[in-house]
């Protein structure tokens, strides 16, 4: 059965980024294998959260809803699914709402499988937003971190995040 979530293999991801994770904490910071270990754990973060995303930005359903797209059936794969603007940059980003650096943090300071698991279960994922949403994260300085509450810098920079699954229907 296809789900289309990372819970269809819960406990092969969580086996697989906690031994990773076990790796990084294992390597001095100064050695080589520190820094291919963070790339690493980086890397398998991210195809970790390659499946659907779980919020859109209200300013970026409209763009959906006008073409008829259904939001919830779409992935990372489909970033140019409305073209690029004029700087040839797509016009939507597939955003990690939570940066990837800051679960890497907060990951590091768990000590078992278990909290792994509890950390990856209330992962905030991803949200589908503009670029000149993205734009504006990345000016107020949130690129690579979110000073640990997501939802409140998106609120600060006037992004309305809407949970895909509490649309009263993702089409439109």
């Amino acid at each position: 059965m296809i789900t289309n979530s990372w819970l269809e293999y819960e406990k092969d991801w969580t086996d697989l980024i906690y031994s990773n994770l076990k790796l990084l904490k294992a390597c001095n910071q100064k050695n080589p294998h520190y820094r291919n270990a963070k790339r690493a754990l980086n890397r398998l973060l991210r195809a970790w959260t390659d499946y659907p995303a779980n919020y859109v930005s209200e300013n970026c359903l409209k763009m959906f809803r006008k073409e008829k797209i259904d939001v919830a059936a779409i992935d990372r794969r489909h970033t140019l699914i409305f073209g690029r603007n004029e700087e040839g940059k797509s016009k939507i980003v597939f955003e990690h709402s939570t940066p990837i650096n800051d679960l890497i943090n907060t990951l590091m300071i768990k000590t078992s499988i278990e909290e792994v698991n509890t950390v990856l279960k209330n992962y905030s994922g991803v949200c589908w937003i503009t670029r000149e949403e993205d734009d504006f994260l990345n000016d107020k300085g949130f690129k690579n971190t979110r000073n640990g509450n997501w939802a409140k810098q998106y609120e600060n920079c006037k992004i309305e995040p809407l949970l895909i699954s509490e649309l009263t229907t993702s089409k439109p």
